[in-house]
């Protein structure tokens, strides 16, 4: 079956409907992407637009993030990526609920975490309301508050993130007295 689905894929044949992405039409089949994603399924449900056109017009992702997107749909397989490409194929598995990418973005997320990225992920997890992911960056940041809080770039984070640059000072505050109080 997978094979089977993995030929669909790569293939096209019998495709109904096309995404598009700044200009670049991406075909598929609504079946599968109703069957993977409940955003898709409702909006192939409704007398939407996009259903009576075959054209879903995909305004947030890159080419990149949905080809990844959808050949997981399809596969159950996710191509190697660097943080921020997981980062986006993450924010893309949040807006489709496609529940099982997103939680292998997660995982490999938390593999890449790193001084230069965490930032990023904090930022992302915010935003989608990833707890587990926010409290992970944050505890990272935690841990390496010295080198995290001197790079050069965390004076401008703070200035363009002061929420969440807040958040993680008052959590270093707490961090700091509880590890001077033992």
């Amino acid at each position: 079956l997978q094979h089977d689905f993995r030929e669909l894929f790569m293939n096209k044949k019998h495709s109904d409907v096309k995404l598009r992405v700044n200009n670049i039409d991406f075909l598929a089949h609504k079946v599968v992407l109703a069957t993977r994603s409940p955003v898709f399924s409702a909006m192939f449900d409704q007398d939407m637009l996009e259903n009576q056109s075959g054209i879903v017009q995909i305004k947030d992702l890159n080419e990149k993030t949905l080809q990844n997107l959808l050949k997981f749909m399809y596969t159950d397989v996710v191509n190697e990526m660097d943080c921020e490409g997981t980062l986006n194929i993450l924010l893309a598995a949040d807006k489709y609920q496609v529940s099982n990418l997103k939680d292998k973005c997660t995982s490999k997320i938390l593999s890449l975490l790193s001084e230069e990225n965490v930032c990023e992920v904090i930022i992302l997890a915010d935003m989608i309301n990833h707890e587990s992911l926010k409290t992970f960056a944050l505890n990272f940041i935690l841990e390496n508050a010295s080198k995290i809080l001197s790079a050069p770039n965390w004076c401008l984070w703070v200035e363009e993130n002061m929420k969440l640059a807040t958040e993680i000072l008052v959590k270093l505050s707490k961090y700091l007295k509880h590890d001077n109080n033992d």
